[in-house]
């Protein structure tokens, strides 16, 4: 009983395997020690999946601009996906526009543009659209006249 008391736990060990079981395993409370790996971790892979377990906004857009490349984009991705879905179901505008502002994904920018039920909200994910592929699919997807009429303006070819 004793020697248990100085035992690391999974997450701490030298072993990546280990480490990336104890990841798989831990929860959306283990928040910290999910921020330490994602940083800290020698392997790509416990990394990867620490960060995919990441629901901190901040954190996230902290790890984005993390020197491995691999790193930056996941976290990029989680975060854009977290914010998308916290817009889908926002109530309250203004803290959508905050939201909008941080998000870099023009898929999910085009996705917000045509199924967000705030009009204001809709408006302001197609004032970050700029890939023209994307905002013509807004027309093609009947996304309204007052949309429509802002979107047309905005496609230059």
């Amino acid at each position: 009983m004793v020697l248990s008391a100085f035992r690391k736990p999974k997450w701490q060990h030298r072993d990546a395997e280990v480490r990336l079981t104890a990841v798989q395993e831990m929860t959306g409370a283990d928040q910290e020690i999910l921020a330490t790996l994602a940083r800290q971790d020698q392997d790509l892979g416990v990394r990867l999946a620490a960060l995919a377990k990441i629901s901190d906004h901040a954190l996230l857009s902290e790890l984005a601009s993390d020197g491995a490349v691999e790193i930056a984009e996941a976290a990029r991705n989680r975060r854009d996906q977290l914010l998308h879905a916290a817009i889908l179901v926002a109530t309250e505008v203004d803290s959508c526009r905050e939201m909008l502002l941080v998000l870099t994904s023009q898929e999910l920018l085009a996705d917000l543009a045509g199924r967000a039920e705030d009009p204001l909200v809709r408006e302001a994910a197609t004032e970050r659209l700029s890939d023209q592929n994307l905002l013509a699919g807004l027309l093609e997807n009947n996304c309204g006249r007052e949309l429509a009429a802002s979107v047309l303006a905005r496609i230059d070819r």
